[in-house]
């Protein structure tokens, strides 16, 4: 498995061109991460299912290949459809889909999942209209490891169809089994069993669960879920999002369509993946196996509860481990190593994720979001010249990049006219765009200008409340980020207006916590928590809204009174939150509450109970507990805080660095400039300065009553910078 960005590139440089004998497969469409703005792709060259084509097409005859053939392994090719019914033609790949469901390993062979059978199969020339030579075939049956290859065609009408299949030896190309079954339509599931099990019969395979068990009875579902899963090989996700809805929309008992609606939701178009998530979960039983270890890796092993970061992680190694041949068990592990495995401690996380994307691109070398992923951290680690080449294997692979992604690039390369250009169309860029910018600069701490300015074209453009919201929102962090609290007064001000309906209270919660660690206005703190405080003291009700709200309204007045040495009013917060019943709704905010008592519990204890309970609440926020990150922040740094209060600048260094990678932008220079105080108790000179120069790439233009801390913190650099052997 590739374990570094050196070795990913190194096997992505390998693939960069395409051979003459490969054909390109025309244009696709990628939606980028929470916008729907599509833009055509080349689908030319990168790493062609890596093994797939490369080692098969371009080097290996299947002789030099064999030895290295899994046996149980099945390469299945969209079946030959000329001539058949156009209502029809959705099985040509939809085949593919059934078969790899049938296919499973459980005690016979397992077929290799169809993004990446089929993204091979379309960049050795198949297409709509044409299909491989048999010798091709098996040329790429032999270069994705599969010792099997099955094949076959559809012939019929909208009433009658007939579907033939033929299993040959990879090896030696000869026919081990044949098989053909006719029917309606309608019985689509039964024909794809049959067909299935005359050719494990006649290959003395073991039998499997029945396709029917863990798909839908509705064929009209069933088309939809099929074309859903050809529109996402496509890079057409909104298109795919669409076709799973309808899945669901005719069955809504089809947990499969559930599972890949919510994937579909989460990395394809930005939409929540709740809805598909929870039927899933409720109609798993209609899952296979491996399906169901997939949904369980997906929603997490404690489902409904939220699951621990450290389990989801081992969740999705679980999952890989699983299911090797399966692209999104390896993206899964590696986006959440990505994302947090330094939250909770793991050792080199992002090498390790690295190993993972590398597995993810050898199944599935068209899946935009794990350049991306490598293109982020390429800008955060400085290295412009390995952002140089994901950038343009990007664009060789699939197109332009989302306008976020061009833009960032530009920054970190300081692409002057490229830039330029960009400015000059901020008006023409769609919300979500402007928004993304802003929080994308912030993630990677560069370019803050370009960010102010795009967050307030997306207030201007902003045509719905929650869009007016989540932009003022963003503008009030990047102000306090940038070390500017009158301006993000103002703007805290006016979010207020539009702070959603949901019988929550997250302005108000969001106002004490800037007070408390960012700098922002104290005297809007103070009157947000003494409106909190009447509605705290109601009795708890049965409705699970107004629950989640007094869980959250208890825990930030017990940080607010706490942090302010109003040790009765946080013990009050404590004692509530403590009574509140642990086997009761709202189970998703139980680990929060949990989390608040163990963190206020740390801060109010005396000096004889004050380490146990630290240590305690140090064991808690290394398991990542998975509530809000902006919460999963302040409770670090009140540890960490705590733990430099007792000398123990080692675990304060550690607790103030458990934050996740590429994601939330609360507190962001405050947690640098933590980092750097404490790196320089603890030692560690290096860290200390990376940590104080992301803060000052922050703070360039600081607010007057902010200078004095900014000029604080260049005096330290100064010293540890000019200490022998710092650099």
């Amino acid at each position: 498995r590739w374990q570094t960005t050196d070795e990913v590139l190194a096997r992505l440089e390998v693939l960069s061109t395409p051979s003459a004998d490969v054909a390109p497969t025309g244009t696709q469409q990628v939606v980028a991460t929470r916008t729907v703005r599509r833009r055509k792709q080349v689908a030319i060259g990168i790493a062609v299912a890596a093994v797939a084509i490369a080692a098969s097409l371009l080097q290996l005859s299947r002789g030099e290949a064999k030895h290295d053939l899994d046996p149980n392994l099945v390469a299945v090719l969209p079946f030959r459809t000329a001539g058949v019914d156009p209502q029809l033609q959705y099985l040509r790949e939809g085949v593919v889909d059934l078969l790899f469901a049938r296919l499973t390993g459980e005690g016979g062979p397992r077929a290799l999942a169809p993004q990446t059978a089929i993204t091979a199969w379309r960049r050795a020339g198949g297409s709509e209209n044409s299909d491989l030579p048999q010798e091709m075939a098996l040329e790429l049956a032999a270069g994705l490891g599969a010792a099997q290859l099955l094949q076959g065609g559809i012939v019929g009408t909208a009433s009658r169809m007939t579907l033939n299949a033929t299993l040959l030896d990879v090896a030696d190309g000869t026919i081990r089994a044949r098989a053909s079954v006719e029917g309606p339509p309608d019985s689509l599931t039964a024909l794809i069993d049959r067909l299935t099990g005359q050719l494990l019969a006649l290959r003395a395979g073991a039998e499997g669960r029945s396709l029917s068990d863990f798909t839908s009875t509705s064929l009209t579902a069933l088309k939809a879920y099929l074309e859903g899963q050809a529109e996402f090989r496509r890079g057409r996700y909104v298109e795919a999002l669409a076709q799973f809805d309808r899945a669901l929309q005719e069955d809504s008992t089809f947990a499969l369509a559930g599972l890949w609606h919510s994937i579909d939701a989460t990395w394809g178009t930005g939409r929540s993946s709740a809805p598909g998530r929870r039927l899933a979960w409720t109609h798993r039983d209609r899952l296979g196996p491996l399906d169901r270890i997939l949904l369980n890796a997906w929603v997490g092993s404690t489902f409904p509860i939220p699951t621990p970061l450290d389990q989801w992680i081992a969740d999705a190694e679980r999952a890989a481990g699983a299911m090797p041949d399966r692209w999104e068990t390896w993206f899964l592990l590696g986006d959440r190593m990505y994302h947090f495995g330094t939250l909770v401690g793991l050792p080199n996380p992002l090498d390790r994720a690295l190993g993972a994307f590398g597995r993810a691109l050898e199944l599935n070398p068209d899946f935009g979001p794990i350049l991306l992923h490598l293109v982020d951290h390429a800008v955060f680690t400085g290295d412009t010249a390995r952002l140089r080449e994901v950038r343009a294997r990007y664009h060789a692979a699939l197109g332009s990049m989302a306008t976020r992604q061009e833009w960032l690039a530009a920054t970190a390369l300081r692409e002057g006219p490229a830039l330029e250009v960009w400015r000059s169309d901020l008006d023409e860029l769609p919300w979500a765009e402007l928004l993304g910018t802003g929080v994308k600069a912030q993630q990677m701490g560069l370019g803050l200008d370009d960010a102010e300015l795009a967050l307030r074209k997306a207030l201007e453009r902003a045509s719905t409340r929650q869009e007016s919201w989540l932009s003022l929102n963003a503008l009030t962090v990047l102000m306090l980020n940038m070390g500017r609290p009158r301006a993000a007064r103002e703007l805290a001000r006016r979010a207020a207006e539009f702070e959603p309906d949901d019988g929550l209270h997250v302005d108000l919660w969001n106002q004490i916590s800037r007070a408390l660690f960012w700098g922002a206005d104290t005297s809007i703190a103070i009157e947000a928590a003494r409106r909190i405080q009447a509605f705290a003291e109601e009795p708890i009700p049965s409705d699970v809204q107004v629950r989640r709200r007094q869980i959250g309204d208890h825990c930030n007045l017990g940080m607010w009174h706490g942090v302010n040495g109003n040790t009765d009013g946080a013990a009050r917060a404590l004692g509530w939150l403590r009574a509140f019943p642990g086997n009761e709704p709202p189970f998703d905010w139980q680990a929060y509450r949990r989390a608040c008592v163990t963190t206020l519990e740390a801060a109010l204890a005396g000096p004889n109970e004050r380490r146990p309970a630290l240590d305690r609440l140090d064991s808690l926020l290394r398991a990542g507990p998975n509530e809000s990150e902006y919460a999963r922040r302040w409770m670090n740094l009140i540890a960490a805080r705590l733990f430099a209060a007792e000398g123990d600048f080692e675990h304060a260094l550690a607790a103030v660095r458990r934050r996740e990678f590429g994601l939330n932008v609360w507190f962001g220079s405050t947690l640098y400039r933590e980092e750097g105080r404490l790196a320089a108790l603890a030692g560690d000179t290096t860290g200390a300065i990376e940590a104080y120069g992301r803060y000052l790439a922050f703070r360039s233009h600081p607010e007057p009553e902010v200078r004095a801390e900014v000029e604080q913190v260049r005096a330290e650099l100064a010293k540890l910078v000019g200490e022998p052997g710092s650099l």
